[in-house]
């Protein structure tokens, strides 16, 4: 018996159900790249442009060629490519450390999709 579990369908005029792969594997053919999300952490004192300018400052040196995709205020969001993620354990523990470093409160890193 055939599941589609995390399997993407498209369904034709006909009503035929093709099956393409697993999402997973999309991604990984088709996707973009990442996307970073990000939320410093403020006292009323802070200056919120020049935190977020130190925090890119230091994502730039882990991803080269990352692009601001928005930013507002303590929150932000990139543009990461693939080939700027060589280790998703460098990916993951640089965002933790800048939680300290940085005013860094939280963080979202996402595969485009």
């Amino acid at each position: 018996m055939f599941t589609a579990k995390n399997k993407l369908k498209i369904y034709q005029v006909e009503q035929k159900e093709r099956c393409l792969g697993a999402t997973q594997h999309l991604k990984d053919k088709y996707g973009s790249g990442y996307i970073l999300e990000v939320k410093l952490s403020l006292t009323v004192n802070d200056n919120v442009e020049e935190l977020m300018d130190k925090l890119e400052n230091n994502l730039l040196t882990l991803f080269p060629h990352m692009d601001i995709v928005e930013r507002f205020m303590e929150r932000a969001q990139y543009s990461i490519p693939t080939e700027d993620v060589k280790s998703l354990g460098k990916t993951f523990s640089n965002p933790e450390q800048c939680k300290s470093t940085h005013n860094l409160e939280e963080y979202s890193f996402s595969q485009n999709s």
